[in-house]
C-alpha cells in the first residue's frame, strides 16, 4: 500500500478520491462499498487495496481537505483588522464558498456523523471546536463593540450560524439558480440586519 505522501501526488489516487465522494455522496456512506468506488473510476478493487485498507480510511481523507480549508480561511478573516460586521459576513460568505470549492468532497462530511471516522473523529472535532470559538470570538467582539445586539446570546447566534450553513447539503444543487458563494451572501445580510444594534 502506498503512504500517504507518496498517495498525494499520484494521479490514480486523485481519480479514487474523486469517486468515493461521488458515490458517498450519491448512494451514502453505509450503503457503499470500495467495489462500487472501484467501478466508479474504472478499475479493479484490489487497485484501490493498493491505495487504503478500507473504507473509512477514504472518508476521513475526503473531509480532511475541506475541514482544514474552512479553518484557514476563519483564521485569515480573524487576523484581517476588519469590523466585527464585515468580519462576520465574510465568514459566513467564506464558509459556504469553501463548501463550493471542496464540491463534492465537502458534501460528504455534511451527510455524515464524524463517529464514522475513526480515530480521526476527535482529531476533526478539535478543529470544530476551534471553528466554533473563531466564530463566536467574531460575534461576542461586535456585541462588545455596540455593533451587535448584546440581548442576544452569542452563542446561539454561533451556533445558529453553524446550523444554517451547514444545512445546505439538504437542498442545495450545483449549477443552480445561485452559487453557494451568493447564498452565504443572503444569509449573511438576513444575520447581520437581525444582528444590528440599535
Amino acid at each position: 500500500m502506498l503512504s500517504s505522501g507518496d498517495r498525494a501526488a499520484d494521479a490514480r489516487w486523485q481519480q479514487i478520491l474523486a469517486g468515493a465522494a461521488e458515490v458517498f455522496r450519491t448512494k451514502g456512506y453505509a450503503e457503499s462499498t470500495l467495489r462500487d468506488v472501484a467501478e466508479a473510476v474504472g478499475i479493479d478493487r484490489a487497485t484501490v487495496y493498493y491505495y487504503v485498507r478500507g473504507k473509512e480510511e477514504l472518508l476521513v481523507e475526503l473531509v480532511r481537505g475541506p475541514l482544514t480549508d474552512i479553518e484557514k480561511r476563519i483564521n485569515a478573516i480573524l487576523e484581517s483588522g476588519a469590523s466585527p460586521e464585515d468580519k462576520l459576513r465574510d465568514a459566513i460568505v467564506s464558509h459556504l464558498d469553501s463548501y463550493e470549492q471542496g464540491w463534492p468532497e465537502s458534501f460528504v462530511f455534511l451527510g455524515q456523523n464524524l463517529d464514522k471516522l475513526g480515530d480521526a473523529a476527535d482529531d476533526f472535532a478539535k478543529l470544530a471546536k476551534r471553528y466554533h470559538a473563531s466564530l463566536l470570538e467574531i460575534i461576542q467582539e461586535g456585541q462588545q463593540a455596540g455593533i451587535f445586539r448584546a440581548d442576544i446570546e452569542a452563542r446561539v447566534v454561533m451556533y445558529g450560524i453553524i446550523g444554517m450553513c451547514n444545512w445546505v447539503h439538504r437542498w442545495y444543487r450545483p449549477g443552480g439558480r445561485n452559487t453557494l458563494r451568493e447564498v452565504g451572501e443572503y444569509f449573511a445580510s438576513m444575520l447581520l440586519d437581525g444582528l444590528k444594534s440599535g
